[in-house]
């Protein structure tokens, strides 16, 4: 069992058209593979409207094509690459995408996806969006691998080489994340090639140190306990 680590955060009240929504403290700890604040993996979209309240909740459109960092999202068609889903507090700094497990009934989260700097969402050992590339390498004790830049999978985070995030954040499993270029500094575009394409880059590399990275997108997968939502539908007939 994965060990859960928890914040002391402060009660927050959120406000909606069903009125005034006390939210757990904890509420902004995110727990891969467990929880998003409140929302587990057998939330649904009416449970988040109970919690977070009316206006704070809104189905999306989410793409999930070949460039999209969220790994093997289910609903995902060839000819389609947008699904649906869930948006919690909208128009925030705190905004939050939900896949659904099943999207159609929007129920059984799948994933968790945030983009926002200046988000109070973070996970049990303090990695969020916006954190930088040695912030992130100093969480996990060690140096990380990720993807080159400017195609596809562009940045995203493939391996903490064994360091301190490696069981409790597991890529492709209940984590991912995707580093992107605030600032080049000195680097030359000649350099910048170098660090283009599908090749994995370091974390401790020369080059990658004199840039000033972040963390632009990151999220949450609830994969094992999303198929056993799917179980119990089986099991209950659905």
């Amino acid at each position: 069992m994965k060990p859960i680590r928890y914040a002391v955060l402060s009660t927050v009240v959120l406000m909606g058209s069903a009125g005034c929504e006390q939210v757990e403290p904890n509420s902004w700890v995110v727990l891969p593979g467990e929880r998003v604040g409140p929302v587990s993996h057998t939330s649904d979209e009416d449970e988040l409207v109970e919690t977070f309240g009316a206006e704070a909740v809104r189905p999306i459109q989410i793409y999930v094509g070949e460039s999209s960092v969220v790994p093997g999202a289910p609903g995902a068609l060839a000819d389609d690459p947008m699904i649906s889903g869930t948006e919690i507090l909208p128009d925030s700094p705190d905004r939050v995408e939900i896949l659904w497990w099943h999207p159609g009934e929007r129920r059984c989260p799948y994933a968790a996806v945030f983009r926002e700097t200046g988000s109070r969402w973070e996970t049990g050992a303090g990695v969020r969006v916006g954190i930088g590339a040695e912030e992130l390498e100093r969480l996990n004790g060690s140096p990380f691998t990720f993807a080159g830049f400017e195609w596809d999978g562009s940045g995203e985070i493939r391996s903490w080489e064994g360091g301190l995030l490696e069981t409790s954040h597991e890529i492709g499993i209940d984590f991912f994340g995707a580093l992107t270029i605030r600032n080049v500094n000195d680097v030359s575009n000649r350099e910048l090639m170098s660090l283009s394409g599908s090749r994995s880059l370091r974390s401790d590399s020369p080059i990658v140190r004199r840039l000033d990275l972040e963390l632009a997108v990151m999220g949450v997968l609830w994969s094992t306990a999303a198929a056993e939502c799917s179980e119990e539908d089986r099991e209950d007939g659905r």
